[in-house]
């Protein structure tokens, strides 16, 4: 999809209100294009934000 992962998550968190971690903050160098995701909540909520990343990725 981008190998600017910064702007990704920028993007992905103003659209949708999700927040992911762009992979460069763990890896300078291929970081870019890779992000992580937390799954440490309520079940509903990380349903939820898988359900608003899936329709914003189309």
């Amino acid at each position: 999809l981008t190998t600017d992962s910064l702007s990704f998550c920028s993007k992905l968190l103003n659209d949708t209100g999700v927040a992911i971690a762009p992979g460069v903050d763990f890896d300078t160098v291929r970081g870019g294009a890779n992000v992580r995701l937390s799954f440490a909540g309520p079940r509903s909520d990380i349903e939820e934000a898988l359900h608003r990343i899936g329709a914003w990725l189309g």
